[in-house]
């Protein structure tokens, strides 16, 4: 006889796949908590005992509940066809690798507490997005470099600014007069073809 072909259930000893948190209701009583939601609340209440601040308990309580509504049971399927739903909506890919980071987190927390017999996330990875940071303005560089005093500090900071914003100030903003207050070197060829800086 083959293992699970028989209408009284799997032959197989071993725990089924998903939660063992609640145990069905018998016959005439109420049905317990749905086993995800008591997950949900039992990984809340860990992440605000380990001292999550209240966003980040938001936006795990955010996710999980968007994955409550939309997969209820949380196979390796419907995990991944709730990241192809956040995908066909144009979510940003920031926002996606949050869930995902939500979500990870959670199934982690509920394999290592024995809460779920195993992770829906296993095999899939999501990259983290690239983003850029903000570039400022070509106002914002001219004001960071005129408030550089005249004195040697000034001197050398506006130096450092402009050498650090070097590709920024080059293709965006164009030269700054306030540079022109700069020491100008001097250089002189020596015998191995270098600089010699006088």
């Amino acid at each position: 006889m083959v293992g699970g072909s028989i209408p009284s259930g799997p032959a197989s000893p071993h725990l089924s796949r998903g939660f063992a948190i609640s145990p069905l209701a018998k016959p005439g009583e109420k049905a317990p908590a749905h086993p995800l939601r008591e997950a949900v609340e039992g990984f809340l209440l860990t992440k605000r005992v380990a001292g999550c601040t209240e966003a980040t308990l938001r936006c795990y309580s955010w996710w999980l509940g968007r994955l409550l509504a939309e997969a209820p049971i949380p196979t390796p399927l419907a995990v991944r066809s709730f990241f192809a739903r956040l995908q066909e909506r144009g979510l940003s890919p920031p926002r996606q690798h949050q869930a995902y980071r939500t979500l990870r987190a959670f199934f982690r927390w509920g394999v290592d507490t024995s809460v779920i017999t195993e992770d829906p996330l296993r095999g899939l990875k999501m990259r983290t997005p690239k983003t850029l940071p903000d570039v400022p303005t070509e106002d914002e560089l001219r004001a960071v470099l005129t408030a550089c005093s005249q004195t040697l500090e000034g001197i050398r900071n506006r130096a450092l600014w402009s050498t650090s914003l070097h590709p920024i100030t080059r293709t965006s903003c164009g030269p700054f007069p306030c540079l022109e207050a700069l020491p100008k070197c001097e250089s002189r060829p020596t015998p191995n073809g270098g600089a010699n800086r006088s």
